[in-house]
């Protein structure tokens, strides 16, 4: 579970209340009251933990990324033909 500042591309990265928290950039009290709820609310950092865990699996491991290279040379083979 993270807390991070909610600007590109961290909130592409992080979704908010999903695998983490994203507090406004230009606020220390949002930024300290949600690292404090997550000290004080251990189910809450385990589903953060296990809801990020997938998000990497799914959209960052190499099979994915490799995935959408693949897609993307696919695409430029066909548009240039």
């Amino acid at each position: 579970p993270v807390v991070s500042s909610n600007i590109d591309p961290i909130n592409y990265i992080v979704q908010d209340n999903h695998t983490g928290f994203l507090a406004d950039p230009c606020s220390y009290e949002d930024f300290s009251s949600k690292v404090i709820r997550l000290i004080n609310d251990k189910q809450l950092r385990y589903k953060f933990g296990e809801n990020g865990f997938n998000r990497v699996k799914v959209f960052f491991s190499l099979n994915a990324s490799l995935e959408k290279v693949k897609e993307k040379y696919f695409y430029l083979l066909d548009k240039n033909e």
